[in-house]
């Protein structure tokens, strides 16, 4: 018997399914979250199901002081959805979302 791990179209199968529930969940929920483990994908997904997301990337050092000094001009700048990447580096965002 053949494993399932490795093989192109067991993961493409997961990929699709993954995609699909996120852009559904999104069609119903304002906020969602997408959890795993480290370099599991998950920016590579929220990416891919929301290309034209305005995207917060918290690993970025100067994104987190412009955050902390003035979050209001800078949420007056987007127009539009947003996703927050690495959130747990700025947990206090949750507040003004």
């Amino acid at each position: 018997m053949t494993p399932l791990i490795g093989r192109p179209e067991v993961y493409m199968l997961v990929k699709r399914t993954i995609s699909d529930t996120v852009q559904r969940l999104a069609k119903t929920f304002r906020v969602i979250t997408i959890t795993g483990p480290h370099q599991a994908g998950k920016t590579v997904l929220a990416k891919k199901c929301f290309p034209h997301h305005t995207v917060f990337d918290m690993d970025d050092l100067e994104l987190q002081k412009r955050w902390k000094q003035d979050s209001n001009s800078l949420l007056s700048q987007i127009s539009g959805s947003f996703f927050i990447d690495e959130f747990q580096n700025m947990p206090e965002m949750l507040s003004r979302i």
